[in-house]
C-alpha cells in the first residue's frame, strides 16, 4: 500500500571559492545570496553567485558553528 504523494522542490545557491573569497564566511555569505536569487526566481531552481549579489538578510543567513580544519556544521 502506498501512503499519499507528495512533491519535492529543490533550491541551490552555489558559489565557487576563489581568491576574492577571504574566508569561509564570505564563502557562506555568497552561498546565502545565489539561494534567496534562486527562492526569488520560484520552485526548482539553482542559481550560482555573481558578483552583483546584494547581501543575503541577516535574519536568514546560515547558522553554524566552525570546527577544526575545512568542515563546518550548519544547522
Amino acid at each position: 500500500r502506498r501512503g499519499p504523494r507528495r512533491a519535492l522542490s529543490r533550491l541551490l545557491g552555489v558559489v565557487q571559492q576563489d581568491e576574492t573569497c577571504k574566508n569561509l564566511e564570505e564563502l557562506l555569505d555568497r552561498s546565502d545570496q545565489a539561494l534567496y536569487v534562486s527562492k526569488r526566481n520560484g520552485r526548482n531552481r539553482t542559481t550560482s553567485w555573481k558578483p552583483e549579489f546584494s547581501p543575503a538578510p541577516l535574519a536568514s543567513r546560515h547558522v553554524g558553528k566552525k570546527t577544526e580544519g575545512d568542515e563546518i556544521i550548519l544547522n
